[in-house]
């Protein structure tokens, strides 16, 4: 009569994906779950065989055709069976993985269901010390019983950001007890998704990748909490010397965490952003102090809006003094990463806050200050 077939729901026998509920076949079409899981819709449930037997839980999608996904036991769950030694993409609910064939250990047994990859949640980033929200991911893959944590080859794994959006962020990765998450490289995957690239398997987030904020309230006494362990900052042996601004001050490294780079307790130190270029060497070294302590003092970069276009700097490292010319000078949005590029050559960029908002109690710009190497003495 013209009907459009409705949407089906398929049952899996056998090896066999089936219509639910024929005529006489005596099944129990029961559906125990519907969920949508990344804009597609899928049915799920405990179907047992016309003898009584379950065949457990599977999935098909939901759509004009049954498409069943093999590699997906039920939607709540992140496993995927079957890896094996040939590799490959595995697309789940919480993490997206393409691992290539060769990144299979060598030894490992060719029959592909000694391998099985499972991606567990292993509580929130709060539970780790970073302040975002943002699910820790524990990745595995045990081949003939045994767990693979050292990867012959480098994998892309990618996860979905908790707000949905991947701007700004870079995957974090920490191998077994390894105190603070490291950036891993990025990689291309899932479209949307963070990814990063790796070859050892551990807890991995998707962390934040934001200017530093380098201001308290102005003429305000905050009180702060210990620094914590994983964000102690490193020693250098550095100084920075600022003469227009009377400064002279030690340079400490601060790591980089899932939260961005904390600069909270940097007190009357300027602090090297680690990942970028290390100072004194070929790139672009990116420097950071306050504008405002904590103590509602003025911080060591609160003239820093007043260094202009020829000013010099020294950066102080074994025995040698290193001198930087100012280029630029302005005003960038937090998020405007692009301060931070490569550069071929020897060249600081110094960066604190400005722009304080009474209303959102928060600097809505940063003064960034370029420089370029000149001269080393």
């Amino acid at each position: 009569g013209g009907d459009v077939d409705a949407d089906r729901i398929a049952m899996f026998s056998g090896g066999a994906w089936s219509s639910l509920g024929g005529p006489g076949t005596g099944l129990d079409s029961t559906v125990h779950i519907i969920k949508v899981v990344d804009d597609t819709l899928y049915a799920g449930g405990l179907f047992d065989d016309a003898g009584g037997d379950p065949d457990g839980d599977h999935i098909a999608q939901f759509g004009l055709s049954v498409t069943p996904t093999s590699t997906v036991t039920t939607v709540e769950e992140c496993n995927s069976r079957n890896t094996g030694v040939s590799g490959g993409v595995f697309n789940l609910k919480c993490a997206w993985l393409d691992i290539p064939a060769n990144a299979i250990p060598a030894g490992t047994d060719a029959n592909a269901n000694t391998c099985r990859l499972t991606v567990k949640d292993s509580g929130s980033a709060s539970d780790y010390g970073y302040s975002i929200n943002e699910t820790v991911w524990d990745l595995r893959l045990v081949c003939d019983g045994q767990q693979v944590t050292q990867l012959a080859a480098p994998i892309t794994i990618c996860v979905k950001p908790s707000d949905g959006s991947n701007a700004n962020k870079a995957l974090f990765h920490r191998h077994n007890d390894a105190g603070a998450f490291n950036t891993l490289p990025d990689a291309l995957g899932r479209a949307g998704w963070v990814c990063g690239s790796t070859s050892r398997l551990s807890l991995f987030l998707a962390g934040q990748f934001l200017l530093p904020n380098t201001g308290f309230a102005p003429d305000t006494q905050t009180v702060l909490d210990v620094q914590p362990e994983n964000l102690s900052y490193a020693n250098t042996s550095m100084m920075l010397n600022i003469p227009q601004l009377g400064l002279s001050e030690s340079i400490v490294g601060v790591p980089h965490s899932p939260a961005g780079w904390d600069v909270t307790w940097l007190g009357d130190d300027a602090g090297y952003l680690a990942g970028t270029a290390f100072p004194t060497w070929a790139g672009n070294t990116a420097l950071t102090g306050h504008v405002w302590n904590a103590d509602g003092r003025p911080g060591i970069f609160h003239g820093l809006d007043e260094l202009q276009h020829g000013d010099q700097f020294t950066i102080e490292a074994w025995g040698q003094t290193f001198v930087y010319e100012v280029r630029d000078t302005g005003l960038v949005s937090p998020r405007n990463l692009g301060v931070l590029e490569h550069s071929e050559y020897d060249m600081v960029t110094l960066i604190t806050c400005e722009s304080f908002s009474e209303f959102t109690e928060d600097y809505r710009h940063r003064r960034v200050v370029t420089a370029v190497l000149v001269a080393v003495r």
